[in-house]
């Protein structure tokens, strides 16, 4: 007898396993993911191999962390219809999700902490204008100030999040940005700015004096 005649005669995937039949016979004469399952066919890999499809195993109930162990991507999963989240909780990583062309966006909504944007790849532009992180969550996830600078944050933004002057300095603020950021006349003169530079910013004498000049 074949295996479409046992299956039409009522034969389960239980008796055909006890028998050593291959989940990928079985998927061939009909049988269907969620049969497989039932029947004790319950790793990723061996239904992988019978070519079974990720939309399959994820009407048969399989999680995303199975199939990951059984070697499936983060790209097969998103096309075959886990969420983000999903994916996120069976242990794919931020990097994973990105190579699936998932956005900051949503990789923010599923949960992913910033840290772990900034280690897949993401730039400081993607993290700041589509997932809408703060000045102070990007600072604290390691963005450098000239990273910062680039994405149009001033440097009172950088101060108010933590960032110090001589970090604002390397990124290339000017005297002028820098005195909107409070920092002091004599701040400025302390990391080479001249007199000239200050009083064509609007410094006052009585600042110049005051700052050391």
């Amino acid at each position: 007898y074949t295996l479409k005649e046992l299956k039409a005669a009522g034969f389960t995937t239980t008796q055909l396993r006890a028998v050593s039949f291959e989940a990928r016979e079985l998927t061939a004469a009909g049988y269907t993911v969620s049969e497989l399952k039932d029947g004790g066919y319950t790793t990723a890999e061996e239904l992988r191999q019978a070519g079974c499809m990720v939309r399959d195993l994820k009407e048969g109930g399989f999680a995303p962390a199975a199939l990951r162990k059984g070697g499936f991507t983060a790209e097969e999963l998103t096309a075959g219809g886990y969420s983000c989240k999903e994916l996120r909780e069976g242990g794919y990583s931020a990097a994973d999700l990105r190579t699936a062309d998932h956005t900051a966006a949503d990789l923010r909504a599923a949960g992913y902490p910033v840290r772990a944007l900034r280690a897949a790849k993401f730039t400081c532009a993607e993290l700041a204008n589509d997932a809408g992180y703060s000045v102070k969550e990007l600072v604290g996830s390691g963005f450098l100030a000239s990273e910062m600078r680039q994405v149009g944050f001033t440097a009172k933004q950088l101060r108010s999040s933590g960032l110090k002057i001589d970090e604002l300095v390397k990124a290339g603020y000017t005297a002028v940005q820098l005195r909107e950021a409070k920092f002091t006349v004599r701040d400025l003169r302390a990391r080479g700015f001249s007199a000239v530079e200050l009083e064509a910013v609007g410094c006052t004498a009585s600042e110049l004096r005051q700052g050391g000049f």
